[in-house]
């Protein structure tokens, strides 16, 4: 999805809810592939978080495409991130759950203070793919993928 041929008129506010959320998505893409080169993972857990790793690449590179032509500059990516030692692929994965509730719940308060109404439809589309990313988790996790009806945002 691209965000640069749906909105309408920029504000800093937006533009600065873009650029935290870019930070987030390069944080998630290191996360993953911190992940999946641990050695930690089986086969199919690499597969599974190569393929959400992709997936932050591509909400980043949408985000960051709009923030540039909202006359914005996307931040550079960190040359590293801080992540906790990860001892198992349990620990591994629960520290991807707990970045995923955070997007999905950040991309929430998002669409409750965006500005331009017209990146809403955007930012909803994102913070779906969040929710489905903690399901895949949840899952691989051995957790029930849908535990609720209606989700708890914060």
């Amino acid at each position: 999805m691209s965000f640069s041929s749906i909105y309408a008129a920029p504000t800093q506010a937006d533009m600065d809810i873009l650029t935290a959320a870019i930070k987030a998505e390069q944080k998630a893409q290191a996360a993953y592939a911190a992940g999946a080169a641990s050695g930690k993972l089986d086969a199919a857990t690499v597969a599974l978080a190569t393929k959400i790793m992709g997936q932050h690449a591509e909400h980043e590179k949408a985000e960051a495409a709009a923030l540039t032509k909202m006359g914005g500059t996307p931040p550079a990516k960190p040359a590293s991130f801080d992540f906790p030692a990860f001892g198992s692929a349990e620990d591994i994965l629960k520290y991807a759950l707990g970045l995923e509730q955070d997007a999905a719940n950040t991309y929430f308060g998002a669409v409750k203070t965006l500005q331009d109404n017209s990146l809403v439809l955007a930012v909803i589309s994102i913070q779906n793919d969040e929710a489905q990313h903690v399901a895949l988790l949840r899952s691989a996790l051995k957790m029930d993928p849908s535990p609720v009806s209606f989700l708890p945002f914060k």
